[in-house]
């Protein structure tokens, strides 16, 4: 089944939701690892997305580069550098076009607030994530790290990936999915080979997994 592309229409009330939420947390963990004076803090955004919808409303990239600038002076008094990881993949068939703006805003955000430019080092990926994950999890269990992951659909929503954040001992990590999928294809075959977790173990198991209802 076709997946709809969710950077073709402005946001709806789901996608800025979970976009608050992420923001919110982000407002409150940034500062706590600054304050502590921690030299290295990273940030991983697996599925950022073209940094605006197309009305102009910021996604997660430039929200957490708002986050860091709210966060500008402490960040510099204390000597904290934060690396950022922004992942959005398109495949080479493809023209990268959501790729290139997520590069084009960033840019143009950091021209116009050198000063976060000063404090963060950014690269950018255009990468499956599957590939991707096994590359940054040495850098994620390195330091202290916030990952964000927001796919469209289940594929990546698996065991694997979810308890080799958890063993983490200095990782905060929100994974959000439509409830919409376990209520829908919880019981096929095709979903149970990304997902082999029922909604009942999901509910107590220790990770920061947000379910969109």
């Amino acid at each position: 089944m076709a997946q709809k592309d969710l950077h073709e229409d402005p946001f709806d009330d789901g996608t800025i939701a979970k976009l608050e939420i992420f923001e919110d947390y982000a407002q409150a963990w940034i500062p706590t690892f600054v304050m502590q004076g921690t030299p290295i803090i990273c940030i991983f955004d697996f599925f950022a997305g073209t940094g605006y919808d197309n009305n102009g409303v910021a996604g997660s990239p430039i929200r957490i580069l708002e986050k860091i600038r709210e966060q500008i002076g402490y960040i510099f008094q204390k000597k904290v550098k934060i690396k950022v990881y922004l992942n959005e993949f398109e495949p080479a068939k493809k023209k990268q076009k959501k790729f290139e703006l997520l590069q084009k805003a960033c840019l143009e955000y950091l021209e116009e607030y050198k000063d976060v430019k000063r404090a963060i080092e950014i690269e950018y990926f255009n990468k499956d994530f599957e590939i991707l994950f096994p590359e940054l999890i040495s850098e994620i269990k390195k330091f202290p790290s916030l990952v964000y992951l927001d796919q469209n659909g289940i594929k990546f929503l698996s065991e694997k990936y979810l308890m080799e954040l958890e063993k983490t001992s200095q990782t905060d990590f929100l994974y959000f999915v439509s409830s919409s999928y376990f209520k829908w294809l919880g019981n096929t075959e095709e979903f149970r080979k990304h997902v082999n977790l029922d909604i009942e173990e999901l509910k107590i198991i220790r990770i920061s997994l947000f379910i969109e209802m």
